[in-house]
């Protein structure tokens, strides 16, 4: 019996298609052939054909239909205590088609997903796992992986050394001939934001027990795949701030822009700055963690700077890890003698002082200041 495992490894950076294999008692009897025959055939059962309950692919287990791969037995209970509504069967095949049905039944794999969807793809490159197992009572050997589709040019199959293979299932008996997992790796690339659609299609056979010739046309397992870019950029990645002095203000900002085509998450956005001279405004209208951008959507990170400093600012997010560094550089003592007003560059983002610096402290103009200002009292005092 062919099942469904749902377990999906969204972690690993290559696609696994993890063949999974077993050993068991003894290979079930019957010929896959001629029960593949019976299993469609509308004449002899009155248009009450197996398909026509189970579907013509008995891969997607319609009404649990592989409960009956390599157990004639299982298929005979049925019909005879009316399962489903299978009583209408009764007396139209014989044990020996029953056996016939159940090892075209066991010639079945499935995988444990009915499609893979890359929604959330990091920067246009991502993975997905499917298992696929071989539970039946015939070993199955392992044809061609190919990609179908109009979106087949974003994904490619970097390994196909499973075709060729023969694995076994919990009904056949343990042989040198089959292994027990393989592996082919699939990769997708996404180029647009717009969404890819492909199929991924693994061809197979059933095989008797001595690992002979074919003995039925098993159907291609097809596992929709559907991509969607997922990206953001950071403009600009730098800030650079030019002649700042201690105790004066500087601003500069960047924009965070979900360039993808599905929604992005903002994770955690951290500042590494020995100099304790940098800040990160938040609040409504900035970069905030759990903030989602929808695709074409931006958010602001905004900088304050207070003195030299050589920093870095990481966001996090559901596709990938954005860097923005910054640096500001001290204002010269020449710089500070002849510049009125000194200068913060942000190249790129439209830095500015929000706080510019007054002009130099000069102790002669503050003394003739005072004086004038004594004189001035001294003029009004006179009668």
């Amino acid at each position: 019996m062919t099942t469904y495992r749902s377990q999906v490894r969204s972690h690993l950076f290559a696609f696994t298609l993890v063949l999974l294999a077993g050993s068991g008692e003894a290979l079930a009897a019957g010929d896959p052939v001629n029960g593949k025959q019976l299993y469609n055939d509308e004449a002899r059962t009155g248009g009450a054909s197996c398909s026509g309950c189970h579907n013509v692919d008995p891969t997607r287990n319609i009404s649990n239909v592989l409960t009956g791969s390599g157990q004639p037995d299982v298929i005979q209970h049925a019909v005879d205590n009316n399962t489903g509504d299978m009583g209408q069967l009764a007396g139209i095949f014989s044990a020996s088609e029953y056996a016939d049905i159940a090892a075209y039944l066991s010639a079945m794999s499935a995988a444990n997903t009915p499609s893979l969807s890359f929604g959330a793809t990091l920067n246009g490159n991502d993975a997905r796992s499917v298992t696929l197992s071989n539970n039946g009572g015939l070993y199955f050997s392992l044809g061609s992986a190919t990609l179908e589709g109009s979106g087949a040019a974003s994904f490619t199959i970097d390994s196909s050394a499973c075709s060729g293979l023969v694995i076994g299932g919990p009904q056949t008996k343990a042989t040198a001939l089959a292994v027990s997992e393989c592996q082919i790796q699939v990769r997708y690339e996404a180029t647009s934001a717009s969404q890819q659609d492909a199929v991924l299609v693994i061809q197979g056979d059933a095989i008797n027990a001595r690992g002979g010739a074919l003995q039925a046309a098993s159907p291609a397992l097809r596992i929709p795949l559907i991509g969607s870019l997922s990206a953001v950029s950071l403009s600009p990645n730098a800030l650079k701030f030019n002649n700042v002095e201690a105790g004066h203000s500087y601003a500069g900002s960047s924009t965070l822009l979900n360039a993808g085509g599905v929604a992005v998450t903002v994770g955690d956005i951290s500042l590494n700055d020995a100099s304790d001279h940098v800040r990160l405004a938040s609040g409504p209208g900035y970069c905030n963690k759990g903030d989602v951008l929808e695709a074409g959507q931006q958010c602001l990170l905004a900088v304050m700077v207070s003195g030299p400093a050589s920093a870095s600012i990481q966001v996090q997010s559901s596709a990938g890890a954005q860097v923005l560094a910054v640096e500001a550089d001290e204002a010269s003592v020449a710089a500070a003698s002849t510049l009125s007003t000194p200068q913060a560059s942000n190249d790129g983002a439209g830095g500015c002082a929000i706080v510019g610096p007054s002009a130099d402290f000069d102790p002669m103009l503050l003394f003739m200041s005072v004086v004038a200002l004594v004189v001035s009292c001294g003029r009004s005092r006179r009668p």
